[in-house]
């Protein structure tokens, strides 16, 4: 759809709004590590034939929780080493 919209636009007004306006906005410069022709999809896929680029199986519906989650509910649902020592070290039971 998007090809069909630039049919016909210069070539450097399309890298312009496109992926220039983008590594303007990054302040990052992908063709100083590879040179623009081994940037297209075509190159990138000839290189990447290990990466499997088929559809995925849907991941489940998103349920958001029905209260708010506070840090002390993240950090009491992890393994933390550095916590864990110190609330030895402090006495507290787990």
């Amino acid at each position: 759809m998007l090809a069909s919209n630039l049919a016909g636009i210069d070539p450097e007004a399309v890298a312009a709004i496109t992926h220039r306006n983008a590594m303007r906005a990054f302040d990052f410069d992908p063709f100083a590590h590879r040179a623009p022709e081994l940037c297209t999809v075509g190159a990138l896929r000839s290189e990447a034939t290990h990466v499997d680029v088929g559809p995925s199986t849907p991941r489940r519906r998103f349920v958001p929780p029905s209260t708010p989650v506070t840090m002390l509910d993240l950090l009491t649902k992890s393994d933390h080493p550095l916590l864990d020592d110190q609330a030895r070290a402090e006495g507290v039971e787990e």
